[in-house]
């Protein structure tokens, strides 16, 4: 079992301006708000959410033809069979298919979505609620997804592969899966069957987009999580609409531009619009399309189109179309029966813009929900923070802020200052006497304050450096505690990997940081290992 502190998440430093305006509900921010996360508003998003049978029927048809050769637990067949019906919805959140489950806050999202669908059963019993994965198998950031640290040790994919990451092969990725299976003991009966589920999904023919469904349906779906590849035709007949809008009226770069204009006059966008919002999808392909003159033509490749051959390209084979970051959360939207997202701090800042491109396609924008932020700390690291008498907040300060904070309230400080304050007091003193006596006497007696000044800050600077000196010991320990805590010096969400959080912990991580998830993300949760 596992005890939580929450802390602040402007306290913690680790959080940029538009999460935290986002969580406080700043004014700034209301221009691009449909509305901020509340239990209300959820209800409110229900009730407006409306989505064809049709586009139900095919997002049924394509789950289940992706789940079908795949063991299911109940619990997914049946979320999978209810999207089926108008009266469920979903609480979705999204993610490149980072190789062996990639850093931890790709596994926080996930518990915080199904957390929060299993809320809202509870809010709203009339209603059914499936948690989302949607599979960002179109983009190619092998960068990205294709590095994670495990132990203390970096492991990187090593591929000649283009094009959508989702297609690319699992074979190259052998040498990777062995030695991440080399850390597991097959004696303890969890970690025998996530090596046998490591073995199926990277068994070198299926591909990373199969290879992540089989991993993260191994881990999560006892808990009804739906995982969902959109890169399928029919699917992508569902938003020809906007593929076809992009090549005529490029209405996504005319109505998007105004607004992420305004909302980088306050912060930091995380995207740009581009005139045509769309790559061409092939095959070890996944390139943009820019328009040239009267010729539609694809970066990097010899492929190029009249308009009206890429329009009749988009109705014959809209599979051959993939939206940009742009258009990737609009397309989400029009498949899904979705009412919240659950992301990260740079989800916010590409989402928050696109309010007035959803209007323009009649299509509800979700409620934007700041995904949980975990800090695992264990026993041992528990008894240090005792010895070194830190508060929770105070772990996610940089050690040398920890000890100038220290300082501040240091005794022999205290007292020092007391003493130069008693001296100070004299000395105003000795100035008014000698103003008394003559204007040229009170000059001089000023002079001397001012030296007086200068030598008291010596005698400070003195003071602390001896201090420092003496509390060695104390900054060595702070920079241990420190590194432990917050790999490459950064959150570990952002360095760890869940099978190294499984190597610290029990077999129910998973189950325990859904069990500690928060439905509206607005503080950082300490998990202290017992």
């Amino acid at each position: 079992m596992m005890q939580s502190h929450k802390i602040k998440l402007a306290e913690t430093g680790y959080f940029s301006k538009v999460v935290l305006d986002y969580i406080n509900e700043s004014d700034a921010l209301k221009p691009f708000v449909h509305a901020f996360p509340s239990k209300e508003n959820l209800e409110r998003q229900l009730k407006s959410k409306i989505i064809s049978p049709s586009t139900r029927h095919t997002l049924f048809s394509s789950l289940h033809t992706d789940y079908e050769t795949i063991a299911k637990e109940n619990q997914v067949v049946e979320n999978i069979a209810l999207l089926a019906h108008e009266n469920t919805f979903t609480i979705c959140t999204a993610h490149q298919p980072n190789i062996f489950t990639g850093y931890l806050y790709v596994i926080y999202k996930i518990a915080h979505t199904i957390r929060l669908a299993n809320q809202c059963k509870e809010w709203f019993p009339n209603y059914n609620f499936v948690p989302i994965y949607f599979m960002g198998s179109e983009d190619n950031d092998i960068e990205e997804i294709g590095t994670f640290n495990l132990q203390e040790k970096k492991l990187r994919w090593q591929t000649t592969q283009t094009g959508a990451c989702g297609e690319m092969s699992t074979e190259d990725l052998l040498p990777l899966r062995d030695e991440l299976i080399a850390t597991l003991n097959e004696n303890i009966a969890f970690e025998a069957s996530l090596i046998d589920a490591l073995k199926i999904a990277y068994d070198g023919n299926n591909t990373l987009s199969e290879a992540t469904l089989i991993l993260l349906n191994f881990l999560f779906g006892k808990y009804g999580l739906v995982i969902l590849d959109a890169n399928r035709a029919a699917l992508k007949q569902i938003f020809q609409e906007v593929f076809i809008n992009e090549i005529e009226k490029q209405a996504s770069f005319q109505i998007s531009s105004q607004a992420f204009q305004n909302f980088q006059q306050h912060y930091k966008s995380q995207a740009t619009p581009r005139e045509i919002n769309l790559f061409y999808l092939l095959k070890g392909i996944r390139e943009r399309i820019i328009q040239d003159g009267d010729q539609y033509k694809v970066l990097n490749t010899d492929l190029h189109f009249s308009k009206l051959e890429i329009l009749t390209e988009i109705n014959n084979h809209p599979e051959h179309f993939s939206p940009n970051v742009m258009l990737r959360p609009l397309y989400q939207e029009m498949i899904l029966p979705n009412i919240a997202f659950v992301g990260g701090g740079g989800e916010l800042a590409y989402w928050l813009p696109l309010k007035s491109l959803f209007n323009n396609f009649k299509v509800n924008f979700p409620i934007l929900i700041l995904r949980n932020s975990f800090q695992i700390i264990t026993a041992a690291q528990t008894k240090k923070m005792a010895k070194l008498n830190l508060s929770w907040s105070r772990i996610f300060k940089q050690p040398e802020e920890n000890i100038k904070a220290e300082l501040i309230s240091d005794p022999f400080l205290i007292a020092l200052s007391e003493k130069q304050e008693a001296m100070h007091e004299k000395m105003q003193e000795i100035i008014a006497l000698g103003a008394s006596i003559s204007s040229q006497l009170e000059k001089s007696m000023l002079a001397h304050q001012a030296k007086y000044q200068r030598l008291n800050k010596r005698v400070q600077q003195k003071f602390k450096a001896q201090i420092k000196r003496k509390n060695q010991d104390r900054l060595n320990q702070l920079c241990e505690l420190h590194d432990g805590l917050f790999p490459n010096n950064t959150l570990q969400e952002r360095s760890l990997n869940y099978f190294t959080m499984i190597k610290m912990l029990p077999d129910n991580f998973i189950e325990q940081i859904i069990l500690h998830s928060e439905n509206f993300g607005k503080e950082m949760i300490v998990l202290e290992v017992d």
